[in-house]
């Protein structure tokens, strides 16, 4: 559920506990949530981890995180220190390790891990990692940080 919203929130689904997670001062509502940390960046971080292979734009996480997407864009790179979109290809990136390293070959962890196709992955890997997909599964190696570079 968003950490902020625009209206009142309806009642929470029986089972789930509801916490007052916002005051939208611009309705004068207090906003009902079952996200107790209230924080609209730890909501779009967690929504990229459950989501990770899945389609999805800013836009997406704008809206999960409760906020317009230029405010929402300005804070996440104020706290990340880098753009939500390059932190959505940091993960996916990692997740492709991670498969690499169990043995799944690049196109299927270019699916597994949210890229369009094996080019897409590959393209990103060497920006990220300045290697590519293959030579990283044969050598295990990354030459270069994790973070992707500001575009």
């Amino acid at each position: 559920m968003r950490a902020f919203c625009p209206v009142a929130a309806p009642d929470p689904a029986p089972g789930l506990e509801a916490t007052l997670v916002g005051w939208m001062p611009s309705t004068g509502i207090w906003c009902l949530g079952a996200d107790d940390s209230g924080d609209p960046v730890e909501a779009a971080k967690r929504f990229v981890d459950d989501h990770l292979a899945e389609p999805f734009d800013v836009g997406d996480l704008s809206r999960e995180a409760g906020l317009s997407r230029s405010h929402f864009t300005r804070l996440f790179r104020d706290r990340e220190g880098v753009s939500p979109w390059d932190y959505v290809l940091t993960r996916r990136v990692h997740r492709a390790r991670e498969l690499l390293e169990q043995g799944t070959g690049p196109s299927d962890a270019a699916l597994e891990s949210g890229f369009y196709d094996q080019s897409h992955l590959t393209r990103i890997f060497r920006r990220v990692t300045g290697t590519t997909p293959g030579r990283y599964r044969r050598q295990g190696t990354i030459v270069q940080d994790d973070r992707p570079e500001p575009r």
